[in-house]
């Protein structure tokens, strides 16, 4: 697959939440319920990066910031993310994950629900002060 950290980050994110998402008590498609997941980590830790500019470079990135502009990125983060998890390459990343032992899927499973809370935190810190 890709040796890009980021890349395999993000995949294994992916797969913790697909596999998630595949539990039929949810009624949810795992492949949309992922990607969400994945844009969620993705715009916080986007948004946490925005913060970081704003507080420590004293440049007002956040003035440029409107719903418009907020409505679109989502939406072209979502695309961009479902047309990268194409089938073959969810099958890819899913075989990939299942080789990992137990432990380290327990372990993405974390990460997981930690990189969407964790920058969350940092951000309601930093606009505190």
């Amino acid at each position: 697959m890709n040796n890009n950290i980021f890349a395999q980050y993000y995949h294994n994110i992916f797969a913790a939440s697909f596999l998630y998402y595949t539990n039929p008590k949810l009624n949810v498609s795992a492949r949309i319920g992922a990607v969400c997941v994945n844009v969620l980590c993705q715009m916080t830790l986007l948004f946490l990066a925005v913060i970081l500019i704003d507080k420590y470079f004293e440049f007002d990135a956040l003035k440029f910031a409107n719903k418009f502009i907020m409505y679109l990125l989502i939406i072209l983060l979502i695309s961009v993310n479902f047309l990268y998890y194409n089938k073959k390459r969810i099958l890819k990343i899913l075989d990939l994950y299942e080789l990992k032992t137990t432990k380290e899927q327990y372990f993405w499973q974390i990460i997981t629900v930690v990189s969407g809370i964790a920058p969350l935190v940092c951000i309601a810190i930093l606009l505190k002060k």
